[in-house]
């Protein structure tokens, strides 16, 4: 029996500064091309996956945006999204503005198809550093807002938030809207650089454990016969479901005691090396 393998990326299959490793580059092509079943659950949405692993040839669907959103790596044809449903949308918003928080958010146009990445018009340092890199970037999603509740939601449908906020002033955030609404989001603290964090905002479907569950589902295959690999928080609802979960030796605590299997560090290509030598390919 075929097995499933879906990798988070940024502190696991990628290696230094969120780059892929010549090594792990080179074997995913080996594998993908042998017909290993592998793919990736990320935060980040397709067009930052892409800048980072280009020609790569996914075969399978990829999952992007905590499980949000199901894609084609070459065709970029979205096959599901899970929206935050407009009651839901309205209290994050109050909440986000209650608490004057700096945010972005990507939605998809309900009638032109198009995907966007809303940025405020006022940001603070990260957020603006985030801004900066996006246009260099030449992100064609990009749209500036001034005021949130002049924005037609019933066309703009809501996929995400993030937060952007000084690392204690994030973790209170956090912790005041779990306690509000923690069982009808998922809300997950991410990337924490000593002085900034951010804290993503989705509906309670969009997760990597149901990303998981729709790629296996379209490809026949039991959850028992699921590997995957992760490092944050935002990896254990697949941890949860898959046969068998492997933390690499950098991950949160609270990931490691959900896993079955532990492996070395991201940066030694571990991963990938797991993948070779459970598929007899390691040389």
């Amino acid at each position: 029996m075929k097995k499933l393998y879906v990798s988070d990326l940024d502190g696991t299959l990628l290696s230094h500064h969120s780059k892929l490793s010549d090594y792990t580059k080179d074997k995913l092509h080996e594998i993908l091309n042998s017909g290993v079943l592998f793919t990736i659950a990320s935060a980040r949405s397709l067009i930052t996956i892409k800048e980072i692993l280009r020609d790569i040839p996914f075969q399978l669907p990829v999952i992007t945006l905590n499980g949000a959103t199901l894609v084609d790596y070459a065709s970029e044809r979205e096959m599901t999204n899970v929206y935050l449903p407009l009651d839901k949308l309205g209290f994050i918003i109050a909440f986000l503005r209650e608490h004057k928080v700096n945010f972005i958010f990507n939605s998809k146009h309900e009638t032109h198809n198009t995907n966007k990445c809303w940025m405020p018009a006022v940001r603070n340092e990260a957020t603006e550093f985030f801004y900066q890199q996006r246009l260099a970037q030449g992100d064609p999603r990009l749209v500036l807002f001034k005021d949130i509740t002049e924005i037609d939601f019933s066309l703009e449908k809501v996929i995400s938030f993030t937060v952007i906020e000084k690392a204690e002033r994030c973790r209170l955030i956090y912790q005041r809207l779990l306690l509000e609404a923690g069982e009808k989001l998922c809300i997950y603290p991410m990337g924490v650089d000593g002085l900034w964090q951010w804290m993503t905002i989705q509906d309670e479907q969009a997760n990597k454990g149901n990303g998981l569950k729709k790629v296996a589902a379209l490809l026949g295959i039991d959850l028992a016969n699921t590997v995957v690999f992760g490092d944050n928080v935002n990896d254990i609802p697949m941890f949860e479901l898959a046969g068998k979960s492997c933390a690499t030796a950098n991950a949160h605590e609270e990931v490691k005691n959900k896993a079955h299997e532990k492996i070395p560090h991201h940066f030694h290509d571990s991963v990938m090396k797991y993948v070779l030598s459970s598929e007899g390919m390691l040389s």
